[in-house]
């Protein structure tokens, strides 16, 4: 089962909060070093689980 959710997948949501048996997911992560040990990160992403391709919707959009 696809889910949404945890530390690698769409951070933000809790672990497996939305799960189902399809998933299309987008994110991206940008990293900047400032000084020493520092850095500014900014991440973003926006996915879908469904139970059938057919069944997505632009109005389920989960986005962080």
């Amino acid at each position: 089962m696809a889910l949404i959710g945890g530390t690698k997948k769409m951070r933000g949501y809790y672990e497996e909060r939305f799960r189902d048996k399809d998933l299309t997911m987008l994110q991206g992560k940008y990293s900047v070093p400032l000084f020493w040990r520092s850095s500014v990160v900014a991440f973003a992403g926006c996915g879908l689980v469904s139970y059938k391709l057919i069944n997505y919707h632009v109005s389920n959009l989960k986005y962080n």
